[in-house]
C-alpha cells in the first residue's frame, strides 16, 4: 500500500510590491510566488521518490513581513486533521535546517508545534520536515538560502526608498500645517491625493500618520546620535547603548538593538 502524504506550504506577504495575498489552490499558489514554488517542487519529487501519493496541499500567507505568526494556526490545523482522517504524513520544507550566511528565519509557531509533536486526539501524526535543498526549477538551480538573502536586501533597499519617500513628504506637509485639531487626518488625506504610500506601502490614516511621526522623532535623535559616534565594527552597538542610557526607545517601544540601530539606519539615510 502507498504511503500518503499531505504537502504544507507558507511564505511573507512583501507589501511593497502588491504581494499581499496567496490562493489556497497550491497550483495557483506556485504562480504567484516564487517561495511556494520550490516548496512545492521540492516536496513532490520527495514523495515520487517515496513512492507515495500526495493527497492534498495547503498553503499559508503570513500576516508580518518578517516573522511567523499564530495566524497559521488555522491552516496548519487543517492539515493535521487531514492527516488524521486520511492516515497521512504531514510533510513541510524546515528552512531553520538551511547551513551558512543568510539562511531563512525559522517559523517560530511551526516550529513549536512541531517540535517532539507526535500525537493529536491520542491518534498518532507523522511529519517529515525536508531540508531545503536546491531544487531545478525550469531547468535551471534553485537555491531558496540565495533566493531568500537577494529578497532580503531587496526588501530592505525598496523599503527605505519608500520610507524616504514618505518621511520627506511627512515633514514638508507638517512645515506648512498648522498644530490644529484633525491635524493628522488631514495630513493622510493629502498624502493619500499624492499617491504617497506609507513605510509599509498602505494607504495613509490619521493614526499611522501621528505613529509614523512619533517614528521619525526617534529616527531623528538616532541619526543625531549616529553622527557623534565614529566608525568602527562596534559602532551600531554603541548607538545602541548611548540611546538606551538616555531613555529612547525605538520606535517599536521595545530597547534599542545593535541589529535594530542598522536596520534604522539602513532604512533612513542615502
Amino acid at each position: 500500500m502507498r504511503e500518503k502524504y499531505v504537502g504544507f506550504y507558507w511564505t511573507f506577504p512583501i507589501q511593497w510590491a502588491g504581494f499581499t495575498h496567496l490562493s489556497s489552490d497550491a497550483e495557483e499558489a506556485e504562480k504567484q510566488s516564487k517561495t511556494i514554488r520550490y516548496q512545492r517542487k521540492r516536496i513532490m519529487d520527495w514523495v515520487s521518490k517515496e513512492d507515495g501519493d500526495l493527497i492534498k496541499e495547503f498553503t499559508f500567507l503570513e500576516t508580518r513581513n518578517d516573522r511567523g505568526t499564530e495566524y497559521v494556526r488555522e491552516v496548519l490545523d487543517k492539515a493535521i486533521q487531514t492527516c488524521i482522517d486520511n492516515e497521512a504524513t504531514l510533510v513541510y520544507i524546515e528552512f531553520r535546517k538551511a547551513r551558512g550566511p543568510g539562511h531563512p528565519r525559522r517559523h517560530q509557531y511551526i516550529a513549536n508545534r512541531f517540535d517532539g509533536f507526535s500525537y493529536r486526539d491520542g491518534r498518532p501524526i507523522r511529519t517529515i520536515d525536508l531540508t531545503p535543498d536546491p531544487v531545478d526549477i525550469d531547468g535551471q538551480p534553485f537555491n531558496p538560502v540565495e533566493h531568500f538573502r537577494h529578497h532580503k536586501d531587496l526588501n530592505l533597499h525598496e523599503r527605505s526608498v519608500i520610507y524616504r519617500t514618505a518621511a520627506s513628504s511627512l515633514r514638508e506637509i507638517m512645515t506648512n500645517l498648522p498644530d490644529v485639531s484633525g491635524r493628522y487626518a488631514h495630513i493622510a488625506t493629502t498624502l493619500n491625493e499624492l499617491g504617497i504610500k506609507t513605510p509599509n506601502a498602505k494607504q495613509w490614516t490619521a493614526a499611522n500618520v501621528k505613529k509614523t511621526i512619533q517614528r521619525l522623532s526617534k529616527i531623528d535623535r538616532l541619526i543625531e546620535k549616529a553622527a557623534k559616534v565614529p566608525e568602527s565594527p562596534n559602532r551600531c552597538k554603541t548607538i545602541a547603548r548611548l540611546l538606551e542610557e538616555e531613555g529612547v526607545r525605538h520606535y517599536s517601544g521595545q530597547p534599542w538593538t545593535e541589529e535594530r540601530v542598522e536596520k534604522a539606519l539602513a532604512e533612513s539615510l542615502d
